[in-house]
């Protein structure tokens, strides 16, 4: 790294306690200088990490943004066809048009997951916040899923106490409370209950839970829940396949 050169005025022999010394200074000196270049340098891979992730963000967002409007065309044709706007169609045909209706609302919703992440993780996504009634979102959420739980036999409950007015973003809310009660219902099964309730926590917090009596999850799988692409065995298990972005969504938002 360098060299420490130490001079005297006058003629002297340095003794090996004045050798020891100045050596010891060096090597401080020494370590010092390269902490200083290792700092600089993880600096600047990080910065050029940072603008790698933030274009690979905005090519997924590009990508996924570009799948999401031809597929909206796709499944606004059959609902077309299926609605006898372009020419009567059979029970046959009806049944496949509601195939095509149904898969095309699936990737429709991948890609806005998809679409979603890379927003977040490029950091376009801001949150607009608002005094909103927590309790009705809830309530609202709910009467959203009551069809899809009846249909199952699940009986969904509303454990929500009177709250206070919040500020925060009801949409970005909503789309939490949804992942959460939509898993809940995926995994339950029929005969059982879904319920979502808030209590006051400290300060100027309110805490949200959604529980069900469903297959749960291994406490060893608890930690990669909320990692990209990662889905529980136990719901492999189960038969219900998902993209492994809802709960990384939602812990992000």
């Amino acid at each position: 790294l360098g060299v420490l050169s130490t001079y005297t005025k006058y003629e002297h022999e340095f003794n090996d306690e004045e050798i020891k010394l100045l050596s010891m200074v060096a090597s401080q000196a020494g370590m010092a200088i390269q902490n200083a270049q290792l700092y600089e340098q993880t600096r600047t891979q990080a910065t050029e990490l940072d603008k790698a992730n933030k274009l690979q963000a905005d090519f997924t967002a590009m990508i996924a943004h570009d799948l999401r409007s031809p597929l909206t065309g796709i499944m606004g044709a059959a609902e077309m066809m299926d609605a006898g706007l372009l020419g009567s169609v059979n029970e046959e045909q009806k049944k496949w048009l509601s195939k095509i209706q149904a898969t095309g609302r699936k990737l429709v919703d991948l890609v806005s997951d998809f679409l979603d992440l890379a927003k977040i993780e490029a950091g376009h996504i801001g949150l607009a916040k608002e005094d909103m009634d927590l309790e009705q979102l809830i309530s609202s959420t709910l009467e959203n899923y009551l069809p899809l739980a009846q249909e199952k036999g699940i009986t969904l409950r509303n454990a929500t106490p009177t709250l206070p007015t919040l500020h925060a973003d009801p949409r970005r809310l909503d789309q939490v409370l949804c992942n959460l009660l939509g898993n809940a219902i995926k995994f339950t099964n029929p005969g059982g209950a879904v319920e979502i309730g808030a209590c006051l926590g400290g300060g100027a917090e309110v805490k949200v839970y959604v529980k069900d009596t469903g297959v749960g999850i291994p406490k060893e799988e608890v930690a990669v829940l909320f990692q990209k692409y990662q889905q529980a065995k136990s719901g492999k298990a189960y038969g219900k396949k998902g993209t492994g972005l809802g709960l990384v969504i939602s812990k992000m938002i």
